[in-house]
């Protein structure tokens, strides 16, 4: 039979580990955000450029 003492610290190591799997997560769809949104500006910026171009002439 597993110590109780034992038992908690597996129980705390758990959770922390659930919490920074969760933390880790949500930091991930931040960042593929951040990233759809640079390539939404990006394409964007290309349109206006292009613009810029065609009324140059």
């Amino acid at each position: 039979m597993i110590d109780r003492e034992i038992f908690l610290k597996i129980k705390k190591n758990w959770r922390q580990a659930a919490r920074y799997r969760i933390e880790r997560n949500e930091a991930l769809i931040r960042v593929q955000e951040l990233e759809d949104q640079v390539a939404d500006l990006e394409g964007e910026i290309e349109e206006l450029e292009t613009e810029l171009r065609l009324m140059s002439f």
